[in-house]
């Protein structure tokens, strides 16, 4: 972990919360540091690999989380825009997206997030567990949509899961 990361963090802390206090300050240092760990770049070593395995979860949940609340955003707005039009252009269409799942808990978790982006809904899942069928109410091409599921909401997952 970098002490200049780490400082650098929690100057950064104390300038967005306005607020210079020894306590604000300890807090910003342990956010730094935190995330200064979850960042660093350096590969650990074999006997660290239950460390690892927890940086690489929490690094993975991480991004996901940010992933998934970037794709709620859009999502929102795309449906607020669609909805708000006075001629209703819906262009629905269920779609199948390949998944490769190791766990019924990865398959759960995959299905819930698209469940609760806008526009999405998982309807089926495949009798091998390959295949989930969405239901998009604004595709204009399945096919992109397909790809725009598997590059961000299902990789992130996969990762997670790894």
């Amino acid at each position: 972990m970098s002490l200049r990361t780490t400082l650098i963090l929690a100057a950064l802390w104390c300038v967005l919360t306005r607020e210079l206090t020894v306590a604000n300050l300890i807090l910003g240092l342990a956010v730094g540091a935190g995330i200064a760990l979850l960042l660093r770049h350096d590969r650990p070593e074999r006997s660290d690999r239950a460390r690892s395995s927890l940086v690489h979860r929490a690094r993975a949940a991480l991004i996901l989380a940010v992933t998934f609340l970037w794709d709620l955003v859009i999502s929102s707005v795309r449906m607020g825009v669609h909805v708000l039009r006075p001629q209703h252009t819906w262009r629905e269409a269920i779609v199948p997206v390949a998944i490769e799942t190791q766990s019924e808990g990865e398959l759960t978790v995959l299905s819930a997030l698209i469940t609760l982006t806008p526009g999405t809904l998982t309807v089926d899942v495949a009798e091998d567990q390959r295949t989930l069928h969405v239901h998009v109410m604004t595709s204009g091409d399945p096919d992109a949509m397909r790809r725009d599921l598997e590059a961000g909401v299902v990789r992130h997952v996969r990762r997670l899961f790894a």
